[in-house]
């Protein structure tokens, strides 16, 4: 969990996927072996605690979230809707 304090959910976004595409870009290798370890990549779910009844609800969005991203292929970034569950139930 990333916590952006005063932060923009459209600049979170910014953030949070910028360094899943700095990550995946990058060709890392095992220091002790020179073996690489391939592609490195991570999926994200994000919401915004001030659109959700309590903090608890909001971290439940963001982690539906990232079960749609790691769904849709991974590596990639989804973003929760209060639509989904506006008060932050279940359905």
């Amino acid at each position: 969990m990333i916590l952006l304090v005063e932060t923009r959910l459209e600049d979170a976004i910014t953030v949070i996927d910028g360094v899943r595409a700095d990550l995946a870009a990058r060709k890392l290798v095992n220091r002790s072996t020179d073996t690489p370890f391939g592609r490195v990549s991570f999926s994200a779910g994000l919401a915004d605690v001030h659109a959700y009844r309590d903090t608890r609800a909001a971290l439940r969005a963001a982690d539906e979230a990232l079960f749609r991203a790691k769904d849709a292929g991974r590596n990639r970034v989804s973003i929760a809707s209060p639509d989904e569950h506006p008060d932050g139930t279940e359905s």
